[in-house]
């Protein structure tokens, strides 16, 4: 059928091969440059909300954080699903959703010594660091992807 014939086309079959082999890694990177951004960033906020340490913390945090959400999400939910059921593994889902936040604020509150209302408006400037370059990354690799396609 025209899954067969889509499989056997050489053309198509090189530019998922190509898809995969440069998707995956980039993903990968990207992943980590989020994290490793996003923990600046809440060093780069905690500094803006008062904070007198001068902890370089955050890049730290912010790989352990790519590290833990790696595990947790994808791979640990297949492992707890395959170990303990799909029911287990949707119940523990939502918590992938509340740890980073709470692990956030409890970095902020714990190293930076902020107050709770502080410790807030440095988290929400780190995300609004974060989404920022995501954004953009997307927006540029979307117009060279345009570009490439028109020239």
């Amino acid at each position: 059928g025209a899954l067969d014939a889509t499989l056997a086309d050489a053309a198509f079959r090189d530019l998922v091969l190509r898809a995969v082999s440069w998707g995956i890694p980039t993903t990968a990177v990207g992943m980590v440059a989020v994290h490793a951004l996003h923990g600046a960033g809440l060093d780069f906020g905690a500094r803006r909300m008062g904070s007198t340490r001068r902890s370089s913390r955050g890049l730290r945090f912010g790989l352990y954080a790519c590290a833990w959400d790696l595990l947790t999400l994808p791979v640990g939910l297949l492992l707890l699903a395959l170990d303990e059921g799909p029911r287990a593994a949707l119940k523990a889902a939502p918590l992938a959703l509340t740890v980073p936040s709470r692990a956030a604020m409890a970095y902020l509150r714990g190293v930076h010594r902020l107050d709770e209302t502080r410790a807030h408006e440095a988290a929400r400037f780190a995300v609004a660091v974060s989404a920022a370059l995501v954004f953009a990354t997307i927006f540029s690799v979307a117009a060279g992807v345009v570009l490439y396609a028109v020239l």
